[in-house]
C-alpha cells in the first residue's frame, strides 16, 4: 500500500507530466564498487528522483507510470528479488 503522500505526489505529476505517446521510468541506480578491486560498494543511494517519486531505497529498483492507466493507477514499481545472502549481508 502507498503512504498518501506519495500517492498524492504520483497523481500531481501523473497528471502535469505531458507523456501521451510515452511512459516514463524511473531507476534507482546499482551500488557503485569501490575502486579497491574489493567486493564492496559505496553506500547506497537512489537518485532522488526515483527517491522523492517511489520513497524508498532500493538498489536496482525501476518505477514506471503508463499515462494511458491514468494519473494514479499508473505507476508500477519493479524491484529485484532479495536473497538469503543480500539479506546477512546488507541487513535488508
Amino acid at each position: 500500500m502507498t503512504p498518501d503522500f506519495l500517492a498524492r505526489r504520483r497523481a500531481r505529476l501523473g497528471s502535469t507530466l505531458p507523456l501521451e505517446p510515452a511512459i516514463l521510468v524511473l531507476g534507482a541506480g546499482d551500488p557503485v564498487p569501490l575502486p579497491e578491486s574489493s567486493d564492496q560498494t559505496y553506500v547506497f543511494r537512489s537518485h532522488a528522483e526515483y527517491l522523492y517519486v517511489a520513497g524508498e531505497e532500493c538498489a536496482g529498483g525501476v518505477l514506471v507510470f503508463d499515462p494511458r492507466d491514468g494519473a494514479e493507477a499508473g505507476w508500477r514499481s519493479f524491484v529485484p528479488t532479495v536473497t538469503e545472502s543480500a539479506r546477512v549481508w546488507e541487513g535488508r
